[in-house]
Formats: C-alpha cells, structure tokens, sequence
C-alpha cells in the first residue's frame, strides 16, 4: 500500500486493473456460490501470486468469515428453542439475547481461565 502511495500515477495502473478483475472474479463466483467461498477463491487468486496464498487469502478469509457462521449457529439454537416450545417472536428475542450474552461471557477478555 505503501508503494502505492509513493508511486507515480502511471506506475499503479496494472495493479487497479489487477484488483478490479479479481472484483469481477469474486462478484462472479459469488453468483453461484457461497460468499464464503467465493471471497476465498478470489482473495487466494490475488496472492498466489505473491506467495503464501493459501495462508494470507484462503485462510484469513475464512477465519474472518467463520464469525459470521459462529452468529448463525447461536440464533440458530435460539430459533430451535423457539419452535421447540411454541413460542413466538419475543420468544425468539429473548433466546437470541440470551445466546448473544452467553457468547460474549465465555469469550471475555477478563476472564481467568
């Protein structure tokens, strides 16, 4: 980024040219897959190139990606517990708090182990 900021505007052309088609990669494969899965492929095609692919975008991808699934799993219990009893959308609320408080206690910074 650095480099970016120092070069010349001529000398920074093929690299916009080189993000904008990987943009298009992702936008593309994200029509018939998963975001989380195209946002890997095409942040793994940016850096083969420049060495370590696979730890700086496919797995930074998907490590930053898994948060949004960990959400998911939690409102999913909610959601489970709601139709279990019947309950309606304050049911839903309620649980989904709860899951959210859960998840934040057992990941406090403070807290000794």
């Amino acid at each position: 980024m650095l480099t970016l900021l120092c070069a010349a505007p001529s000398d920074y052309g093929p690299i916009q040219d080189h993000v904008v088609a990987l943009t298009s990669i992702g936008v593309a494969l994200g029509q018939v897959l998963p975001v989380q899965l195209s946002m890997s492929i095409a942040r793994t095609v940016g850096t083969y190139f420049q060495g370590g692919a696979l730890r700086r975008g496919t797995g930074g991808t998907l490590f930053e990606q898994s948060f949004d699934v960990l959400i998911v799993a939690f409102l999913a219990v909610a959601s489970g517990i709601t139709r279990l009893y019947g309950g309606g959308g304050t049911m839903w609320t309620m649980c989904a708090i709860g899951m959210i408080v859960f998840a934040l206690l057992a990941v406090w910074p403070g807290r000794s182990a």
